[in-house]
């Protein structure tokens, strides 16, 4: 028998030994938690910045135990943040999650981040590889000149990936500035987005792409996805020196407060498909400086202040194009 414990308790200590080193670590936070505790489920912790200072492994995953305010968090290495079997929130006057660090790749589900109207960004991702955006509601971040729920960033001389899933964004950016999704790749940096099932409302701008410094370049494509009430334009591609390619599928561009759809300057094109532009106040679509809009001959472009620019159908087999 004594053999036989023996054998069990060594068969213990390997499997600690060559575990898979780069198996996830869950840590813990809690309302009831505290951040002098080690973040373990047992003991948890009360806020996201100490649970991702202290939590092991390459990857590691911070579950909320509880629905509570777990403070603003400015993450520095590749993480997870799952707030989808509890709910989670982010309340704040400030910047709710900063992602800065070569590399990195950061995960946040399920997470609510408001503003209260004085906040400057929900999401703003600076540098690292990919950022995955899935089952977020992000609202009342007007407080700043470049506010927005999500502030897609790479910096200089990078590639970065923003992947956002079926998430809502609304109550965003000041004035003439600022929206819901802005994606802003700095000199050099590539911006690969991808944007499923989100419904991005009642912001500044809604979903822009600015291509604003030299070389580099813009993937965007949004699927299933509306852009609605939002103060200026709803869906907007402009760069003149940085190339974009932007896809439309099945996208809603509806009651914005002046146009729906633009493509603005000579750095690329959008192509839209299946999509549906209705109710903007001053154009449907536009072109201008130089900007391409290319359809799939299946868009309804209808009841707009001024429907606009009639898109270039795609070459293929004779007909009318429905826009």
């Amino acid at each position: 028998m004594a053999k036989l414990s023996y054998f069990v308790a060594a068969c213990f200590v390997a499997a600690a030994l060559f575990a898979n080193p780069s198996e996830a670590q869950h840590v813990y936070v809690s309302k009831d938690g505290d951040d002098v505790n080690s973040c373990v489920q047992v003991s948890p912790c009360k806020t996201f910045q100490r649970a991702h200072a202290v939590a092991g492994g390459s990857y590691p995953i911070i579950v909320c135990v509880d629905n509570s305010d777990f403070k603003i968090v400015t993450i520095t290495r590749s993480i997870t943040i799952d707030c989808t079997a509890a709910g989670g929130m982010i309340q704040t006057g400030q910047t709710a999650v900063t992602i800065n660090g070569a590399g990195i790749i950061v995960e946040l589900r399920g997470l609510r981040l408001r503003g209260l109207a004085a906040g400057n960004i929900g999401v703003n991702f600076q540098s690292g590889s990919a950022l995955y955006l899935d089952g977020l509601h992000i609202s009342g971040f007007r407080g700043g000149a470049t506010s927005a729920g999500v502030y897609f960033a790479p910096v200089a001389s990078t590639v970065g990936e923003l992947h956002l899933t079926d998430t809502t964004i609304n109550d965003n950016g000041s004035g003439d500035t600022g929206g819901g999704v802005l994606i802003v790749p700095q000199s050099g940096a590539i911006a690969n987005v991808s944007i499923l099932r989100a419904k991005v409302q009642n912001n500044s701008f809604g979903i822009a792409a600015l291509g604003l410094s030299s070389g580099g370049g813009m993937r965007v494509s949004i699927v299933d996805t509306i852009s609605s009430g939002a103060v200026n334009s709803g869906i907007v591609a402009s760069s003149a020196i940085t190339p974009f390619n932007m896809t439309l599928s099945n996208v809603v561009a509806a009651n914005n407060g002046t146009i729906g759809v633009i493509s603005d300057g000579s750095g690329g094109k959008i192509r839209m498909g299946g999509s549906t532009v209705t109710g903007n106040q001053t154009f449907g679509v536009l072109t201008s400086l130089g900007g391409s809009l290319l359809t799939m001959r299946n868009n309804i472009v209808v009841a707009n202040g001024n429907d606009g620019t009639p898109l270039t159908a795609f070459p293929g087999p004779g007909g009318a194009p429905l826009q």
